[in-house]
C-alpha cells in the first residue's frame, strides 16, 4: 500500500522530530547485549571444534539442528513475530489495553497449540524414519545420529518461537535489553553442556571417527541446549510482569484479532520459506555432492563467523526499528518513515561493508586463531576459511534485508518479499548446482552471496516505489554506500600490506596480538577514511557511542 502524507498538526510534528533517530539508541542497547552473545557463541563455537572437529559427528549434530533453527526463523523470528508486531502496533495506536491484551493473549495461545502441534508431528516423523531404504554403511550411521540427536533437539522449537513472540511484545514496549541478552543465556547452557560433556565423558580416537564416547557427547550437549531454550523464555517473565503484561490463556479467537496476524503471516511464511529452503538444499547438496565428510561442519563454522556481523549489524538495527517504521506507517507519517529508512539503510551499510572487508582479507587468520584447535585440523581450517571468504561477499545484502524486508512489512506489502523470495530459490538452486563441483561447499556459500545481493537490489527498488521515496535522500543512501565502499578499500589494503608484513603468527599468543593489531588498523583506518570523507555516519557513530545507553525500560 501507499503510505499517504500526515495531516498531524505542526506543533505534534515539531515534537516527534527526533523520532526517526529514537531507533539508534535502541539498536545500540541489542547491539550491545548481542554482541555480549555473540562472543560467548564464538567462544562456545571454538570448544566445539575442539571437542567435536568437522567431521562425521559434527555433521550428524549440524544437521539435527537444522529443522529446529529453520522453523524457529520461519515461525518464530519470522512469519507470526513479524505480523504480530505489525498488527499490535495498530492496537497500541488506539490506546486500548483490554482489547490489546486480548489479542496478545489470543495469539499466544494459538501459537502454543500450533507449536506443539508441529513438535508431535516432527517428533513422529523422526522417530518412524525409514534410515535402512534410503542410506547404508557410514550414511547410515550419520542419519541414524542425526535422528537421535533431532529427538533431544526438535521440542527446542516451541520454547524459541514462543520467545520470538513475548520478544515481539517487549520490544513494542520499547524494552530491548532482556530479550537481547537471552541468546547470551542460551549459549551459557551450551558451553556448560559442552564442558559437562568433556568432564563425564573421555574421549579418544581419530579426529573425525565417530566413536561411542563422542556420540554421548554431543548428546549432553543438545540436552543442555533444550534446557537453555527453556530458560531463555522464562527469563522474559519479570521484564513482562514490570510493563503490567500478564499473558492468560484465550481462547476467543474471533473478533481478537488474530485473523489479521494470521492474513499477514501467510504471504510472509510464503516469503521466508524459499530462504529456509534454500538452507536445507544447501545441506542436502553438501552431503551429496562433496565428497567425503565436514562439508556440513565447514558450513556451519563458516556461517557462524559471518552471523557475528549480521547479528550486531543487520538483527540489531532491523530488530529496533522494526516497531518505529511498523508505528509510523499506522500513524500514516509517510516522511518520518522514509527517513527512519534511509537512516537505518545507511547505518547498516557504514557498519557491514568494513565487516565483509575484514572477514574477505582476514578469514583464514580468523579461523585459524578461533578453531584450529584439538580435534579440528588444518584442513578443516582451510575449507572453513573459503566459505567464510564467500560469505564475506554477502554480508552488506545479508544486513541490508533485515532493514528492507521490515520495511515491507511495515507498511503491509509482504507478497513483494514473497515474490523475490520464490525466484531466488530457483535462482540459488542453479547457482549452487553451477558451483559446487568447481568450489565445494564455498561455492555454496557464494551463491548464497550472490543470490542475497540480488534479492536486496530488487526488494529495495520495489520498497522505494511504495513510500515514494525522494530522489534526494535515495541519492544520499547511494552516496553513503559509495563512500563505505571506498572507506573499505582503503582499509582492506592497509590490512593486506599489514598481514604481508607480520604473518598470522606462530602459538596462540602471537595469532592473537597479530589479529587484534591487523582489526585494530583496520578499524582506524576505516574511521580516519570516513572522517576525511563527505559522510556523516562516522560522526553519527561516534555521537552515538559517547552517549549513555538507555537501561531497560
Amino acid at each position: 500500500m501507499d503510505v499517504p502524507a500526515t495531516s498531524a498538526p505542526a506543533a505534534e510534528k515539531e515534537g516527534r522530530a527526533d523520532r526517526p533517530v529514537a531507533f539508534l539508541r535502541s539498536a545500540r542497547v541489542v547491539s550491545l547485549c548481542t554482541l555480549l552473545s555473540r562472543i560467548l557463541g564464538l567462544v562456545r563455537d571454538m570448544f566445539m571444534a575442539r571437542v567435536f572437529g568437522a567431521g562425521l559427528v559434527m555433521d550428524a549434530f549440524v544437521n539435527a539442528f537444522l529443522i529446529p533453527n529453520l522453523l524457529r526463523r520461519l515461525l518464530g523470528e519470522g512469519a507470526l513475530s513479524s505480523a504480530f508486531i505489525s498488527v499490535l502496533a495498530g492496537f497500541k495506536k488506539k490506546g486500548d489495553d483490554r482489547t490489546t491484551m486480548a489479542f496478545m493473549n489470543a495469539v499466544v495461545t494459538f501459537t502454543v497449540f500450533l507449536l506443539v502441534g508441529v513438535t508431535f508431528l516432527g517428533l513422529l516423523v523422526i522417530l518412524f524414519f525409514p534410515t535402512s531404504f534410503f542410506f547404508e554403511g557410514q550414511d547410515a550411521v550419520k542419519m541414524d545420529l542425526t535422528l537421535e540427536l533431532s529427538v533431544i533437539l526438535f521440542p527446542y522449537v516451541l520454547f524459541i518461537c514462543l520467545l520470538a513472540l513475548v520478544t515481539g511484545i517487549l520490544n513494542s514496549w520499547g524494552h530491548f535489553a532482556t530479550p537481547a541478552i537471552a541468546p547470551a543465556l542460551l549459549n551459557i547452557f551450551w558451553l556448560g553442556g559442552i564442558l559437562l560433556a568433556v568432564l563425564l565423558v573421555s574421549g579418544d580416537g581419530t579426529p573425525g571417527d565417530i566413536t561411542p564416547e563422542r556420540i554421548l557427547r554431543i548428546k549432553v550437549v543438545s540436552g543442555a541446549i533444550f534446557v537453555g531454550g527453556v530458560f531463555q523464555l522464562l527469563m522474559q517473565i519479570p521484564a513482562l510482569q514490570r510493563h503490567g503484561i500478564r499473558l492468560r490463556p484465550s481462547f476467543s479467537f474471533r473478533g481478537s484479532g488474530l485473523e489479521g496476524v494470521l492474513a499477514m503471516a501467510a504471504p510472509i511464511v510464503i516469503g521466508l520459506a524459499p530462504t529456509q529452503v534454500n538452507i536445507f538444499v544447501d545441506r542436502i547438496i553438501a552431503e551429496e555432492f562433496v565428497p567425503g565428510h565436514g562439508a556440513a561442519s565447514s558450513l556451519f563454522y563458516g556461517n557462524r563467523l559471518m552471523q557475528f556481523p549480521l547479528a550486531l549489524v543487520g538483527i540489531a538495527m532491523g530488530t529496533a526499528v522494526f516497531p518505529l517504521l511498523s508505528e509510523l506507517a499506522a500513524r500514516k507519517e509517510s516522511h518520518a518513515l522514509e527517513k527512519t529508512l534511509h537512516r537505518a539503510l545507511r547505518l547498516t551499510f557504514f557498519l557491514a561493508v568494513p565487516a565483509a572487508m575484514g572477514l574477505l582479507i582476514l578469514g583464514r587468520p580468523i579461523v585459524g586463531l578461533f578453531f584450529q584447535h584439538g580435534e579440528f585440523d588444518v584442513t578443516a581450517a582451510s575449507r572453513t576459511s573459503s566459505v567464510v571468504v564467500a560469505y564475506a561477499f554477502g554480508i552488506p545484502a545479508f544486513c541490508g534485508l533485515q532493514i528492507v524486508t521490515r520495511g515491507l512489512y511495515a507498511v503491509g506489502q509482504p507478497s513483494i518479499a514473497s515474490r523475490a523470495a520464490v525466484v531466488a530459490i530457483g535462482l540459488n538452486l542453479v547457482l549452487n548446482l553451477a558451483l559446487v563441483a568447481p568450489l565445494g561447499e564455498s561455492g555454496l556459500a557464494l551463491s548464497t552471496s550472490i543470490t542475497s545481493t540480488l534479492q536486496l537490489i530488487w526488494m529495495w527498488s520495489r520498497l522505494s516505489r511504495v513510500v515514494k521515496d525522494d530522489r534526494a535522500t535515495l541519492h544520499m543512501t547511494l552516496r553513503s554506500l559509495f563512500l563505505s565502499v571506498t572507506a573499505s578499500g582503503a582499509m582492506g589494503l592497509a590490512c593486506l600490506l599489514l598481514l604481508d608484513l607480520v604473518g598470522e603468527g606462530e602459538g596462540l599468543l602471537l595469532k592473537t596480538l597479530s589479529l587484534l593489531f591487523l582489526v585494530t588498523a583496520g578499524v582506524a583506518v576505516y574511521g580516519a577514511v570516513s572522517l576525511a570523507l563527505p559522510g556523516d555516519e562516522a560522526r553519527q557513530v561516534l555521537r552515538s557511542l559517547k552517549r549513555r545507553p538507555p537501561g531497560p525500560s
